[in-house]
């Protein structure tokens, strides 16, 4: 029979790290998504929706924004701002910190591949290009998911491209 020793395990309360389970990834993006609509969504409302009479439906808006280039180029431009800043919180916060507010409520965290498992600026710039609604980034919206749940290491596409990953640490 084995004892502990011959066991060879870690001493208690050493830190492993481990993959992020998917529920606490998609509980974190929920988190994110949830700030960002009244952080940055929703103080833009007015304008975007600023151009729509009161009952007009959404054949209107179209042809409204079809009729008038200059309404398509400012919805345009405000879709691009809009973006960029949820761009920067992501880009911002896990450069910084390695977590948005939603990975710090789920306790997990990005970590680079890299031995040292330190991000670079541009490792979180690549891994969040999905942010963007523009072709052909919006691709990512479909690979992305389908990578994490296809992958052993359940890693996003745009993870395995920056070389990082989304962990949690367990203690033993």
């Amino acid at each position: 029979m084995a004892t502990a020793k011959s066991l060879k395990l870690p001493d208690s309360g050493v830190r492993l790290e481990s993959g992020a389970p998917l529920i606490k990834r998609v509980i974190s993006l929920i988190i994110d998504l949830t700030a960002l609509n009244f952080a940055v969504f929703y103080p833009f409302r007015r304008l975007t929706l600023g151009f729509m009479s009161e009952g007009q439906g959404f054949r209107d808006a179209v042809s409204a924004i079809e009729s008038d280039p200059a309404l398509a180029a400012n919805l345009s431009r405000l879709s691009l701002a809009v973006f960029s800043l949820v761009f920067a919180y992501f880009l911002i916060t896990q450069a910084a910190q390695s977590q948005t507010l939603g990975q710090m409520i789920m306790k997990i965290y990005v970590r680079s591949d890299r031995k040292d498992g330190k991000l670079s600026f541009w490792s979180v710039f690549v891994r969040n290009l999905f942010v963007f609604p523009f072709f052909p980034l919006i691709l990512f919206w479909v690979f992305d998911p389908i990578f994490m749940i296809v992958t052993r290491t359940n890693q996003r596409l745009l993870e395995l491209l920056s070389k990082t990953r989304t962990v949690e640490q367990v203690v033993v």
